[in-house]
């Protein structure tokens, strides 16, 4: 693999991770700005309607057990009595039938109602921002710290560009390689491999053959000079 053909791998890397570090940050708000459409929501209803004590008639639950399904509550409108369900989510406080809740809910359209604590979210906005938050939550991280050693390492071949040698694998430890330099300069270096989030076993070529090294101290690079892989590493005493 030519120097030209590291660095585009290690480009994309750097794309590659930038895009998940925005993907998790844009999930993350989408559903912060949920959370809050949910919670103003919630206020208007509290300061502007009908408030009423209702009855809860019947509670839902996951199979599991592990998430709260929505509830049905008992309430009079206008000397009506009415049964409606409210969404819940964890985040919302424990009930059982026969508990007496506090419901608001829209003058105008009896129809929109809350509960302190199950906002009751139209068009299913909760679960979306459970949705958007599940992979949102881990992607954020993963991409940041991805996206940090893949921009460190190619600020790094910039500055010190690439060397030609042959990896070997010290037994007993798989993540330790040997790099003997092949250029003019000669010697020996040791490479400590570096673990990468969504990075898949080590691909053989790079811990034994011809290699090429790019980058300096922390921030180092290892690409195999017979096929398209490279592995980030760091330089061993």
């Amino acid at each position: 693999m030519s120097v030209a053909a590291a660095e585009r791998l290690i480009r994309r890397k750097w794309w590659v991770s930038l895009t998940l570090m925005l993907a998790g940050l844009a999930l993350l708000t989408g559903m912060t700005v949920i959370a809050d459409l949910a919670e103003t929501r919630f206020q208007d209803l509290a300061e502007h309607g009908a408030r009423v004590e209702g009855v809860v008639v019947a509670v839902t639950h996951s199979e599991s057990g592990k998430y709260a399904g929505p509830m049905e509550v008992r309430f009079p409108v206008d000397g009506v009595d009415r049964v409606r369900t409210l969404g819940r989510d964890n985040t919302s406080p424990t009930v059982h039938v026969g508990d007496r809740v506090t419901i608001f809910y829209d003058r105008a359209d009896p129809e929109r109602i809350a509960s302190p604590g199950v906002p009751d979210d139209p068009g299913g906005l909760t679960a979306l921002g459970l949705v958007m938050g599940i992979p949102g939550i881990p992607l954020l991280p993963t991409g940041i710290v991805l996206f940090t050693a893949a921009d460190r390492r190619t600020r790094a071949i910039r500055r010190s560009g690439w060397r030609s040698g042959v990896a070997s694998q010290r037994r007993g430890d798989h993540k330790l390689v040997k790099i003997t330099w092949t250029d003019d300069h000669g010697g020996v270096i040791h490479l400590q491999l570096v673990d990468e989030p969504t990075r898949t076993p080590v691909p053989p070529e790079i811990t034994r053959g011809p290699v090429l090294v790019g980058g300096k101290g922390k921030s180092m690079v290892i690409a195999s000079a017979t096929s398209p892989v490279v592995q980030f590493a760091k330089e061993r005493p």
